[in-house]
């Protein structure tokens, strides 16, 4: 059900931006990308791209996290 939630952001989003590229970068956590990333390829999203980003690494793109 949380992906089923993301993926509507996920399209309100792409809608909202109109017509700009964007690159969504989102943490790698296992509750973020279980299900999502099968979901997002099925999404049509033509100006979002969404990437997760490597594990262990959200500390050295957010120090003060």
């Amino acid at each position: 059900i949380t992906a089923l939630i993301f993926l509507n952001y996920i399209k309100w989003f792409n809608g909202l931006i109109g017509g700009r590229k964007v690159l969504l970068l989102i943490n790698s956590a296992p509750g973020y990308t279980r299900g999502m990333l099968t979901i997002l390829e099925h999404a049509s999203l033509l100006n979002t791209r969404v990437k997760f980003l490597p594990k262990n690494v959200t500390s050295l793109y957010q120090p003060l996290d």
